[in-house]
């Protein structure tokens, strides 16, 4: 009797072992794969040199993320980008992997400058690639915010799949743009797609922010309810005029508050890009 007790304990030890050998193999290649997804966003060091006082807040929820920021420069203009794609963790890191290769892809098959074209050939793109129309992938995509900037004339062209923005001016005003109410991808017969430019100006030192609605739906605060959209806008005029990295730190802070003991709902992206 004690030989098979001891038999039992030997195996559920050796079992326990193994499983925390596979656990420890598999969070070293998600963390390695998290190396890789990092490395092909752009560098937040030219990023910040093009736009100082700016600030990128990135928390995946499962160490990879499936939310990204774009970048790119042009002689005349600046393209930057937040898209939130399609579940978190490894599925939406490989959709995030997608995004990012497919926007480098088409800014370098032209000069493109036009918002709406671009998230037009990103929708094709994503079809294409994923085979859209096959059963299992009806649900894979992404929302977007594309803008395009114009310093020679302090002008902002705005393209939005299921996603909005702030600009907030050096006054404190607040202005909410809200994109087209469809993704990237997904379902959606792309024929009756009609991506909608709109237009703003800005001065220099306003902002404009881009995020996820990781920030906005994270559960948490005395009664367990989501953060709201109102609350995240509050929280950008209250911070507009800090530097980016307080800013960063701010946001960071509140929402660590807010979460409290809850799970982290999903991947969370808040992008802050001083003009």
């Amino acid at each position: 009797s004690n030989q098979r007790l001891t038999t039992e304990v030997i195996q559920k030890t050796h079992f326990s072992n193994r499983l925390q050998a596979i656990n420890r193999d598999i969070t070293d290649s998600i963390h390695y794969a998290e190396r890789i997804q990092q490395s092909l966003m752009p560098n937040q060091g030219d990023l910040l040199k093009a736009f100082p006082g700016s600030f990128v807040l990135n928390c995946p929820k499962d160490i990879v993320s499936g939310d990204f920021y774009w970048f790119h420069k042009t002689s005349k203009v600046a393209m930057i980008a937040a898209a939130d794609c399609t579940g978190h963790g490894i599925p939406g890191a490989f959709m995030s992997v997608l995004g990012i290769t497919l926007l480098n892809k088409i800014v370098s098959t032209g000069e493109w400058e036009r918002p709406d074209v671009i998230i037009e050939l990103l929708d094709l793109e994503i079809n294409n690639s994923l085979g859209m129309g096959r059963k299992e992938h009806l649900h894979d995509g992404m929302d977007i915010a594309l803008c395009v900037l114009d310093s020679s004339k302090q002008k902002v062209q705005f393209v939005g799949a299921m996603s909005t923005i702030v600009h907030v001016t050096q006054q404190g005003i607040a202005q909410v743009y809200r994109g087209n109410r469809f993704g990237l991808g997904g379902y959606m017969r792309m024929d009756i797609k009609k991506f909608e430019i709109q237009e703003f100006t800005y001065s220099p030192g306003d902002m404009i922010y881009f995020f996820s609605d990781g920030y906005i739906d994270q559960f948490g605060g005395v009664l367990g309810k989501k953060f709201y959209f109102k609350n995240l806008l509050s929280l950008f005029k209250s911070i507009y005029s800090m530097e980016g990295e307080s800013q960063k730190r701010r946001l960071l802070s509140e929402f660590m508050q807010w979460k409290g003991d809850c799970d982290q709902t999903d991947d969370v992206h808040v992008m802050g890009i001083r003009l």
